[in-house]
């Protein structure tokens, strides 16, 4: 994936990893060497809470935890994300940000890496 940006040219290795609990040691593995993550959710679910906030905090766990983002699965209304996006920080997560993106729309795949990007510059402007 290439990225405008004022670099001469910025590849972004992604790498998938499904969530189900089997796959755990996958995934804390590819979390304990990734600089940042789109978790998916589908804000419909009943369990949709619950879920990301068991994946946010596996990430929390890792020395220098991954930039972490929550890509809204499924179409959500602006009250759903902000209402998600609350939950999440009642949990104790934070500041998450909940973004609408269609995965398979490549543009709005651009913007989303774009605001990880912008997260991660943050970031490492800060330690």
């Amino acid at each position: 994936v290439s990225l405008a940006c004022s670099c001469p040219r910025l590849i972004v290795p992604l790498c998938a990893c499904p969530g189900p609990v089997w796959f755990g040691c996958m995934r804390q593995w590819v979390v304990s060497v990734s600089v940042g993550i789109f978790v998916m959710a589908d804000l419909h679910a009943p369990d949709a809470l619950e879920l990301t906030s068991a994946l946010l905090h596996e990430t929390a766990a890792v020395p220098l935890p991954p930039v972490t983002l929550v890509l809204s699965a499924r179409e959500a209304s602006q009250a759903q994300i902000e209402a998600f996006a609350a939950g999440l920080m009642a949990a104790g997560h934070g500041v998450v940000p909940v973004l609408p993106v269609d995965v398979r729309d490549r543009n709005q795949m651009l913007q989303a890496l774009g605001v990880l990007v912008t997260m991660l510059s943050l970031r490492n402007e800060s330690l």
